[in-house]
């Protein structure tokens, strides 16, 4: 695992994605400071969501190389990076606070603590009386706090 000390929070240098031969991302090179806010904006079909997840080591790139907090292997650094997709991967039947629950347990956290965690956290953010609806009961923004 290639690991140093880096001034980046994100460092990819000319990074290329394809799908069936398409380049969904084709050359991106990009440097983010730590403690900086960086948006990337475009049009659908863009490769937004694919430039993200190779940051973020969900999926390798194809050619070219990146790194996150300095190491080549972003998903190793995972426990420290919050990622936030438009499209929600909650169960629709769950209730709220029992999303926020089972997401702590995947993370080792024992889901009784997670349930009294989830709850008071939804109440420390105004969402009191949305924890015990289910997840396709919430508005769009109100299901990606809850994420």
């Amino acid at each position: 695992m290639h690991a140093s000390p880096s001034e980046f929070a994100i460092e990819a240098r000319n990074i290329v994605k394809k799908f069936d031969g398409d380049a969904a991302v084709d050359g991106i090179d990009l440097t983010i400071e730590k403690g900086s806010i960086f948006g990337i904006l475009g049009p659908n079909g863009a490769g937004k969501t694919t430039t993200l997840r190779m940051l973020l080591g969900i999926i390798d790139p194809d050619e070219g190389e990146r790194f996150l907090l300095g190491s080549s292997e972003p998903i190793s650094k995972a426990h420290q990076v919050g990622y936030l997709p438009e499209e929600r991967g909650l169960y629709q039947s769950m209730k709220a606070f029992d999303a926020i629950a089972f997401m702590g347990a995947l993370r080792g956290l024992p889901l009784a603590d997670g349930r009294k965690r989830g709850r008071k956290m939804m109440e420390d953010h105004g969402l009191g009386d949305a924890a015990d609806k289910q997840i396709r009961q919430l508005s769009k923004g109100m299901a990606q706090t809850v994420q």
